[in-house]
């Protein structure tokens, strides 16, 4: 019993070794983290995973876009934008034209 007394401690040491290095680099890495901004636009009409795929698409090709959320019951999506990037208004809307959504479309808030 000895020796996996033995190779336990040194497991436990390498582990701690391990948390002790990489825990403090965790939490330094949080804070630098870029913010976001959500853009919420109006899709009354957008019933069907086809337009939802095709729009979401055309959005993630913004540079900054982060997250594309499809809110089915409101008839909108809301796009998540990091804060170091700029998405102009023209641009999102561009890529709405782009992925020919047949209904209409606005920017309801930045």
């Amino acid at each position: 019993m000895m020796i996996r007394d033995e190779r336990q401690k040194v497991g436990l040491k390498k582990l701690l070794r391990v948390v002790v290095v990489a825990g403090p680099l965790l939490v330094i890495a949080h804070p630098l983290a870029a913010e976001e901004r959500n853009v919420i636009v109006s899709v009354p009409g957008i019933f069907g995973p086809y337009c939802a795929y095709g729009v979401e698409k055309r959005l993630f090709e913004l540079a900054g876009v982060r997250r594309v959320d499809l809110l089915w019951e409101k008839e909108q999506i809301r796009l998540s934008i990091k804060d170091d990037k700029t998405v102009t208004s023209e641009q999102i809307l561009a890529a709405f034209e782009k992925s020919e959504y047949p209904y209409d479309y606005k920017i309801l808030g930045q």
